[in-house]
This record gives C-alpha cells, sequence and structure tokens, in this order.
C-alpha cells in the first residue's frame, strides 16, 4: 500500500501474490507515505503513516476495503513501524525529533492508544553487564547518538508475546569529515522485560535460517548515481561463525539508476546524496511453507523505467525452503 496526501493505493492478492488487484482505500487523515502495515486476523489490517507533528494509525476490519484512523501527537522524525500479538495488543515504535525512539502500545486493537499516549524509550534504560551478554547503550550513548540513531524493524513473537527492536547507532569512531553526524554502525536488539526496553548487540544473527532482500549498487558510495540491482539471499548457519549465504539476483534489469540519498532532511547536502524516488521501500517474509517473497520499489528499467515508481514482487518458486517464518 502506499498513503500520500494525493490519495492512496492498495494492492491485495488472494492467492498468495501470483496476482493483485488494485483499490483505492480513503483515509479521514493520512501523512507522508512513509507506513508500515499488518494482518491483525484474516480481515482486520492495521497500517501506520508518517506526518508531520504526529503520525496516524489506520484500521480496516474488511481487508482493506473501509478505514477508520486514529493519530498519535508526537514529532516524528521517521517511519514509524508496528506489529501485534492476537487482535488486541498492537506495538507502534518511532523515532521522534530528539533523535530518540519511543514505543507505543494499544490494548484495543489500535483503535486507541491511551490520552494522552505514555511512550517507553527504545534504548538508554535497561543496562545488561557485559558478563549478562550486554553492554546495551547507555543514557549517555542516547544523547551522544542524536539524529543518526535509526529505528529498522519490530517484531513480536506469535507464541510468546516477546516484543523485539531493531536498531543501530553510531559509534565514536563514525564520525569523520565525510560523515560528520556519524554512522549507524552499532545494531542492537531491544526486548521489552517488564515494561522496560533492555538491549543487546547484535553479533552474528538468530539462529536458524534467515532470508533477506537488499539493494546492491555498482559502485561504493551511494551518493553516486550508478545502476541498483535487488538482491535475494538465504543465510545458513546463521548462529555459527561461519555462516553460508546464497544470492540470487531475481530480477536481471536494474530497478534504479541514479544516487541514493541515505538521511532524508539531509539530501542535497555533499555527501548524502540527493535521489529519494524509491522512497525507502524494501521488505521481504517467508510464508509459512517456507517461500521466500520479497517487495521492491523501482524505477528503473527493472519497470521499464518510464516515470515514476512501480512495485515488484519476487516470489520464490523453486529451490530449498527457509521453514516457517515470519516478515524481518
Amino acid at each position: 500500500m502506499s498513503i500520500s496526501p494525493d490519495g492512496a493505493t492498495l494492492h491485495r492478492s488472494s492467492d498468495g501474490g501470483v496476482s493483485f488487484t488494485e483499490m483505492t482505500p480513503e483515509f479521514s487523515s493520512t501523512g507522508g507515505g512513509d507506513w508500515d502495515m499488518r494482518f491483525l486476523d484474516n480481515r482486520t489490517v492495521v497500517a501506520t503513516d508518517l506526518g508531520m507533528g504526529r503520525f496516524f494509525v489506520h484500521r480496516s476490519e474488511d481487508a482493506g476495503s473501509t478505514w477508520t484512523t486514529t493519530k498519535i501527537q508526537m514529532d516524528v522524525y521517521d517511519r514509524p513501524w508496528l506489529d501485534h500479538f492476537g487482535t488486541d495488543k498492537v506495538y507502534v515504535v518511532a523515532k521522534g525529533f530528539d533523535g530518540i525512539p519511543y514505543l507505543f502500545t494499544s490494548v484495543d486493537g489500535g483503535r486507541s492508544f491511551g490520552s494522552p499516549p505514555l511512550p517507553i524509550l527504545v534504548y538508554g534504560t535497561g543496562v545488561v553487564p557485559a558478563e549478562a551478554g550486554g553492554a546495551s547503550p547507555t543514557p549517555a550513548d542516547l544523547l551522544a547518538s542524536g539524529m543518526n540513531a535509526y529505528l529498522d524493524h519490530i517484531t513480536v513473537d506469535p507464541a510468546t508475546g516477546d516484543l523485539y527492536v531493531l536498531y543501530g547507532i553510531e559509534s565514536p569512531r563514525s564520525y569523520d569529515p565525510a560523515h560528520p553526524l556519524g554512522a549507524a554502525d552499532r545494531l542492537y536488539v531491544a526486548h521489552l522485560e517488564g515494561g522496560t526496553m533492555v538491549s543487546r548487540p547484535v553479533h552474528l544473527g538468530e539462529p536458524g535460517m534467515l532470508s533477506l532482500v537488499y539493494l546492491r549498487g555498482t559502485l561504493a558510495d551511494p551518493s553516486e548515481a550508478q545502476d541498483w540491482f535487488a538482491e535475494t539471499g538465504r543465510v545458513t548457519g546463521a548462529d555459527t561463525s561461519s555462516p553460508g549465504v546464497a544470492i540470487v539476483r531475481p530480477v536481471a534489469a536494474a530497478v534504479h539508476t541514479a544516487d541514493i540519498c541515505f538521511d532524508g532532511i539531509l539530501c542535497g547536502l555533499p555527501g548524502f546524496g540527493e535521489n529519494r524516488d524509491l522512497v525507502d521501500y524494501i521488505w521481504n517474509a517467508i510464508d509459512p511453507s517456507g517461500r521466500a517473497y520479497a517487495v521492491v520499489a523501482s524505477d528503473g528499467p527493472a519497470s521499464g523505467g518510464a516515470g515514476g515508481v512501480s512495485v515488484i514482487v519476487p516470489r520464490q518458486s523453486g529451490g530449498p525452503l527457509h521453514g516457517r517464518g515470519a516478515p524481518s
């Protein structure tokens, strides 16, 4: 689904992603289009949408045909992410303009988030000692990371309800003339424990098999114009020191042929790039049978390159399966 002040478009599939029907849902309020979406059950959908000074949570009970909207007042800097446990508990994480990520909780399926909403800090609390698998970022790290912290995903274990948030912050060594704001080179997973988010560093990966999708450029610097290709990967032995990685390029043509700006509000400054046409969008998931899916945006030869941005959905049709999975 894409959402903008000019309208919304939703593509819905009822045959496992083989074909899609275009819909044009209407919302009482919309933001700028940075969004995330989840099914609570076979017909109930919740989605988040980024606005200025607030963000929106949209809810549909008829598989996306009609929607109701609530808003959370917050100066949000980047895309909000969401997940759920059951049909009542919905979690949303978003990064504020203060550079700090926050967690919001709904206990009525995304209809409301408290009045006023009472967020939980995603990091800077719940420090884990080194001997216990830490250390997690401290309050000083929180203040030092500033605007360059980023949220990359939220997921909830469907069996236990455990909530995890993947995020990154920069280390002091990442500051140099080419990156005056640093680079987010420290990766953590925060786990909700007793009302507090407790962070632990990511070193290798979770046990088991992993699937990923990413864009690979022909040059090392994303701020330079180049060809970009969508690639998918299958990782085995992710919990060992020698993981195996099998890479596939499911779409032969380039999805993008310009630079990619990697910090929205700084686009155009030297070293950051200028192009945001792909709207930061990329996603992957594993279906219950173990097949991998990916979703990427394209304005290049892969989609005809005739202006505008299209969506490409690579769908695994053969090869080794991944086992029962979840979005990542």
